[in-house]
């Protein structure tokens, strides 16, 4: 029994841990207007990215998406995907 009482003391810890977080995180996710803004451009270029992957026409969309969507200062680090920032 002893083991019994340990876990509904942490389930009650538990319990009041997640209500603590319930009433702070509506604070800290109020974005800025430019928050708000970077937000739509990023789930913007996402959706682009998956309206071509579904309509197979990603290899000739890609092009226009990454113009539209990524700043020309972009600098692609994965060594795998040929562009910017990379060796040929």
């Amino acid at each position: 029994m002893r083991h019994a009482s340990t876990i509904v003391r942490l389930c009650g810890l538990a319990l009041a841990l997640a209500g603590g977080l319930a009433i702070a995180l509506p604070a800290a996710a109020a974005n800025t207007p430019t928050e708000a803004a970077n937000k739509k451009v990023v789930l913007d270029f996402y959706a682009a990215l998956n309206e071509a992957d579904a309509t197979h026409s990603t290899k000739e969309r890609i092009a226009g998406i990454a113009e539209k969507y990524l700043s020309p200062e972009y600098k692609q680090h994965t060594i795998d995907l040929p562009g910017p920032g990379t060796e040929p």
